[in-house]
């Protein structure tokens, strides 16, 4: 009776250098044109902090582009991109990521 959960998973990605802390700014996802609501979420140092974002693919062009910006950015030293949905009526299909990030100087 439960939702049946669909979603593509990074691994904790460091970025540029491991040494270094980073922020992401900006994501952008390229999507296909379903009628569905996708979430994004950005995670950051093994998921200790988390931003969600609602990704509305729905389009009447051959693919969804969409951005989500992260207001004073994530910082961390790495990050991790889920992307899903819990209705199983509603597929999707996920073309690509873009990452806007700026690094913020050495680890302390």
């Amino acid at each position: 009776g439960a939702d049946i959960t669909a979603y593509w998973n990074s691994k904790d990605l460091p970025l540029s250098g491991v040494h270094k802390i980073k922020a992401i700014d900006r994501v952008y996802t390229a999507s296909s044109p379903e009628n569905t609501t996708l979430t994004l979420d950005v995670m950051a140092d093994a998921g200790l902090q988390t931003r969600s974002f609602s990704v509305d693919s729905s389009t009447g062009g051959p693919f969804a582009i969409r951005q989500s910006t992260l207001t004073n950015g994530l910082p961390g030293n790495t990050h991790r991109l889920k992307i899903g949905n819990s209705d199983a009526s509603r597929p999707w299909e996920l073309f690509g990521l873009h990452v806007y990030f700026r690094e913020l100087g050495i680890m302390p």
